[in-house]
C-alpha cells in the first residue's frame, strides 16, 4: 500500500541505544511506499506526546519505534484526538512484547519490512484511572523491581536483566500485597490485568484477543516462598496450566475496580502512581494498528 505522508519518530534512548546508526535502513524502506515522510527523533516523555498528537493530523501513517514503553507513549498521545491516522510499531527496546502480539520481528531491518507487508488491525486501549496503557498492567512488590532494573543490566543482558535484578532483590521484591478486586480481598504478591498474548517475553495466553474489548486478570496465589513458585510456573507454562495446577485466580471482563492501600503500579513495564481505589480496563477506544496476526 502507498502512504500520502509518513511521520516516524523513535527513541534513542530504547533498547542498547542503537537505532540512530540503522536510520538510513529506515528511511529508505519508509521511502518507498510514501510519497513524504519526515522523521523525529523524541527527547522526552513530552515532546513524544506532543509531537505524535499533531502528527495526528497531518500523516495517514505514524510509524514509532522504541520500547513497549514508547508504545505507551502512543496510546497516551492519542487521547482526545477524533480523527487517528494508521499506527505501526517498529521494536527497538529490550523486551518489546508487542513485537509479539502484532507479529512483527525485534529485527529492525526485518521489521521495517515486515510493517509494509502488514494488514490493519483493532487493538484496544486500556484505560488506568486516567492514563491509557497499550496491554498490561501489574500490580505488586516485584512490579517495583522491573521497573527498577538498572539500564546497563538491560544493555548486558537483555529481557534477563529483568530476573537478574528481581533475583538479587528477592527479599524485598516478593512481599504479600493485600489487595480488593470488585470488592473481594485477595493476598498476592503480583496481580496483573491484560489482552496480551505475551508478557515479559513469556507467552502467557495465547488464545485472547486484544480487540475482543476484554482483558483478563491474574492474581498470584499465595505460598509458603511468598508465592515464589507459584509467579515461576505463571510465567513458563501460562494461564491455562496454571489455573489447573491452581497456582492463580483468573477471571475476564471488560473493567475491574482495584482497591490496592499498598504496593505499586507498573502499565507497559513503566511506573504509574494512581490512587488507593482505581478502575482498570477497557477504556473504550482502540487505534489501528498494523499487524501480521
Amino acid at each position: 500500500m502507498k502512504y500520502d505522508k509518513i511521520f516516524f519518530i523513535y527513541n534513542p534512548s530504547s533498547g542498547k541505544k542503537n537505532l540512530t546508526r540503522r536510520l538510513p535502513v529506515i528511511e529508505k524502506e519508509i521511502a518507498k511506499h510514501c510519497n513524504e515522510y519526515v522523521t523525529v527523533k523524541s527527547e522526552s516523555r513530552e515532546f513524544f506526546l506532543s509531537e505524535v498528537r499533531k502528527a495526528c493530523a497531518l500523516y495517514d501513517l505514524i510509524i514509532f519505534s522504541g520500547g513497549d514503553g514508547t508504545f505507551n507513549l502512543a496510546a497516551n498521545a492519542i487521547k482526545g484526538v477524533e480523527k487517528l491516522p494508521t499506527f505501526a510499531y517498529l521494536p527497538s527496546g529490550t523486551t518489546c512484547d508487542m513485537a509479539y502480539n502484532l507479529g512483527i520481528s525485534k529485527n529492525v531491518k526485518k521489521g521495517i519490512k515486515q510493517i509494509f507487508s502488514a494488514k490493519k488491525k483493532t487493538f484496544n486501549v486500556g484505560r488506568a484511572g486516567e492514563e491509557n496503557f497499550v496491554y498490561v498492567a501489574n500490580l505488586g512488590s516485584c512490579s517495583q523491581a522491573v521497573y527498577d532494573t538498572p539500564d546497563k543490566l538491560k544493555k548486558h543482558f537483555g529481557k534477563t536483566a529483568y530476573g537478574l535484578h528481581i533475583l538479587s532483590h528477592l527479599k524485598s521484591s516478593f512481599a504479600l500485597n493485600e489487595i480488593y478486586v470488585n470488592g473481594e480481598k485477595y493476598v498476592t504478591p503480583l496481580l496483573l490485568i491484560s489482552n496480551s498474548k505475551e508478557i515479559a517475553s513469556f507467552k502467557i495466553n495465547e488464545k485472547f484477543s486484544s480487540s475482543s474489548g476484554k482483558y483478563y486478570l491474574v492474581i498470584i496465589k499465595s505460598d509458603k516462598l511468598f508465592g515464589i513458585k507459584n509467579i515461576v510456573y505463571f510465567f513458563l507454562h501460562g494461564v491455562e496450566k496454571s489455573v489447573k495446577k491452581k497456582k492463580i485466580f483468573y477471571m475476564e471482563g471488560e473493567k475491574f475496580t482495584i482497591k490496592n492501600p499498598l504496593g505499586k503500579w507498573s502499565i507497559d513495564g513503566e511506573p504509574f502512581d494512581a490512587p488507593e481505589t482505581t478502575e482498570i480496563g477497557f477504556s473504550g477506544s482502540s487505534i489501528t494498528v498494523l499487524s501480521r496476526k
